[in-house]
């Protein structure tokens, strides 16, 4: 009995000293020390900042045809702010103001000139959109745009020139004749195929005066042009085109180079 006892016992005791059966298989969810470092989270901004530690926008030191700083606001006499282009760092400032006709009834219609007046150096041209057209809000009141004009004259003015001109195609054309009429103290004025009202007295424009009309204008202006030329007092001057094309729109025809060298010719004439 004693030595099944004993027997019993050594059984046993070799039983518990045998190594226990690991499975490897489970070894990946034991996490080990380089898995339970913290991880690195990189920045997305990946910008570097200046030499100076600051990261400052460039701003240039006047307008410039189409970029964001020739892009200018500036508000009317009845809360409307208007919208326009800036061009050119010349003395003389030359707002011009478009026609209605589609296709040309915004600013842009005046972008070639306007650029290329200002690389003369000469003059600073400032396009603007009338009230309800472009980028200028409102309604279509054709009867207040000059109040458009005389917001740009005041802006002009307000930058410190003195000598400031307006050029106006058909629509445009009335509201610079009707912004002269508020402010004879322009240094002169361009009508381009317009028909602006003819029940006012325009003998107290002395400042020059351009009237540009093609002969086969489709809106048959020349008795309306005609009639205004004679109400205004010298300096003046009458120039037709033989073309068949309303207002700007003379920019794309034959004579549009000489058309062009005209209005030059105008400005320069008041630039002396």
């Amino acid at each position: 009995m004693k030595k099944l006892i004993c027997l019993f016992l050594m059984v046993l005791f070799a039983t518990a000293c045998m190594p226990s059966d690991v499975k490897t298989e489970d070894a990946g969810l034991i996490p080990t020390l380089a898995d339970t470092s913290t991880p690195t989270i990189l920045p997305t901004d990946t910008s570097v900042p200046s030499a100076t530690g600051t990261l400052t926008p460039t701003r240039t030191a006047s307008p410039t045809p189409d970029s964001e700083n020739g892009v200018v606001k500036f508000p009317a006499e009845d809360g409307l702010t208007i919208v326009g282009t800036q061009f050119g760092q010349g003395e003389v400032a030359v707002i011009l103001a478009h026609m209605g006709e589609a296709g040309s009834n915004t600013r842009a219609s005046w972008s070639p000139f306007a650029r290329y007046i200002a690389t003369t150096g000469e003059f600073t041209a400032l396009a603007i959109d009338l009230r309800g057209y472009g980028n200028t809000g409102g309604m279509r009141k054709h009867g207040e745009q000059y109040l458009d004009v005389l917001a740009a004259i005041d802006f002009l003015k307000a930058q410190g020139f003195e000598k400031i001109v307006c050029m106006g195609a058909s629509m445009g054309g009335n509201a610079c004749a009707e912004a002269a009429l508020a402010y004879p103290d322009m240094d002169g004025l361009a009508i381009i195929a317009s028909k602006p009202r003819l029940d006012r007295d325009y003998s107290q424009l002395s400042m020059p005066k351009l009237f540009v009309l093609e002969e086969g204008d489709p809106y048959f202006l020349a008795p309306t042009m005609e009639a205004l030329y004679e109400m205004v007092p010298e300096p003046k001057s009458y120039h037709t085109f033989p073309e068949q094309v309303h207002g700007t729109r003379m920019f794309e025809t034959a004579s549009g180079d000489d058309f062009r060298q005209l209005l030059v010719d105008f400005l320069k004439s008041i630039d002396r």
